[in-house]
């Protein structure tokens, strides 16, 4: 699972701020030490469920396949005028541009200073 690789990040985050970590999919998800809400996915209420998110992460392994993905959540982040932060792999530096209408990571530290 990608959010996986966001693990460190977002224990090294809640060391310094308080936050909500809200997960939206149709699958169970657990971070210790996180506040963490997990919304099972529903084509019903996947506006609504959207609409309550402050930010939009798009983490990506580097790998052949990924690169080929279409980078359909950032950009349904972005339709929803959400500031999305994605990995800089793929077809992400085709749809996000840096700094401009998003921000793009390559290592664990930038998702953290951002």
């Amino acid at each position: 699972m990608y959010l996986d690789l966001l693990r460190d990040t977002f224990i090294e985050l809640r060391k310094r701020c308080n936050f909500k970590l809200r997960i939206i999919g149709n699958f169970e998800y657990e971070l210790e030490g996180i506040d963490l809400e997990v919304i099972q996915w529903t084509e019903e209420s996947e506006v609504k469920d959207l609409q309550g998110i402050d930010i939009g992460l798009y983490p990506l392994v580097m790998d052949k396949w990924v690169r080929g993905k279409s980078g359909l959540k950032a950009i349904q982040y972005m339709a929803f005028g959400l500031p999305t932060v994605a990995t800089n792999f793929g077809t992400t530096s085709s749809i996000i541009s840096h700094f401009e209408n998003g921000i793009l990571v390559l290592s664990d530290d930038e998702w953290v200073c951002t």
